[in-house]
């Protein structure tokens, strides 16, 4: 397997440069090669690639960053789940044992653009619903909410005007949420995108609904069905925000690569034509979509406005 992969060499050259110019040089490496060997593939040649790494013992050394260890292992039985998120959100790996090497990397693959871009996602929807609480009390519903992170950046004096509502298909997550989200009124539910589709679980009448990310593991069937229950949830006045990651990530070879972390990436233009499965009446909806974060993530915003 070794000789007919070509991504074995960029793993041999990764163990290289670790001791050599440390965890960010190796990384950094490791990524635009993985990035290059990407492009240049078809998809079949380069998941065939991917799925026979597991061997080389380059790939051990990744994992002692419990991000990448984890993201790969897939402890909760799915990619991104919310434990794993928050190494990019808290840069924290907790009080679990880290070797010294393992705290170097997770310090590196957590700080990389693509992480930056994922808190910089939260940011924004933190500002977007302040933008809208400091005004009036404002309802929420945030579709797999994980551990509603973004509202961590919303002020107290704000978090009173907010009535939210999240779903989250692990109820680990939804637990997690109960225990901790402090906001003037929260409920959350266990529930998956095919409940909603479903129409087995409805999104309650909102004046922001958002899903953070999880239009990134979503074709384009289900998101544009899912796209359409947000909306028709939505209140005169009010918005739906969908952010997606974009092909525009170098990181993206090393996710799948090493993380076995493999998402649906969508550019502006994509998310354009997400919007146009709405079919909406132009007098009754306004669509904003935008690059942001350099590029990174795909805002598509939809007002309601009649």
């Amino acid at each position: 397997m070794s000789m007919d992969n070509p991504l074995w060499s960029t793993l041999d050259g990764f163990q290289e440069d670790l001791p050599a110019g440390g965890a960010r040089l190796a990384i950094a490496h490791l990524a635009s090669s993985l990035a290059l060997h990407r492009s240049t593939m078809t998809i079949d040649a380069w998941k065939a690639s991917c799925a026979g790494l597991g061997d080389h013992p380059a790939v051990s050394q990744l994992l002692e960053d419990p991000y990448s260890r984890d993201a790969r292992l897939k402890p909760a039985g799915y990619a991104g789940d919310a434990r794993t998120l928050d190494y990019v959100y808290l840069r924290d790996p907790g009080s679990q044992p880290v070797s010294d090497i393992g705290r170097a990397l997770f310090d590196v693959s957590t700080s990389v653009p693509i992480a930056a871009a994922v808190r910089d996602r939260c940011a924004a929807l933190a500002d977007a619903i302040v933008c809208r609480a400091q005004r009036q009390p404002i309802a929420i519903a945030s579709i797999a909410c994980g551990h509603a992170r973004e509202l961590d950046r919303v002020p107290d004096t704000v978090r009173r005007s907010i009535r939210y509502w999240g779903i989250d298909q692990d109820a680990k997550s939804i637990s997690h949420c109960r225990l901790h989200v402090d906001v003037g009124h929260a409920a959350f539910e266990v529930g998956s995108v095919r409940d909603i589709l479903a129409g087995r679980i409805r999104i309650p009448e909102s004046d922001l609904v958002y899903a953070s990310g999880l239009f990134d593991y979503l074709d384009q069937r289900a998101g544009a069905v899912l796209l359409k229950r947000m909306f028709a949830s939505v209140k005169v006045g009010g918005s739906v925000v969908i952010p997606n990651l974009t092909p525009h990530n170098e990181e993206v070879g090393y996710m799948e690569a090493v993380m076995d972390w493999w998402m649906c990436y969508r550019t502006e233009t994509d998310m354009s034509e997400l919007a146009a499965t709405l079919q909406g009446d132009p007098a009754q909806v306004q669509t904003t979509a935008v690059l942001k974060c350099e590029n990174r993530i795909a805002w598509l915003q939809l007002d309601r406005l009649a």
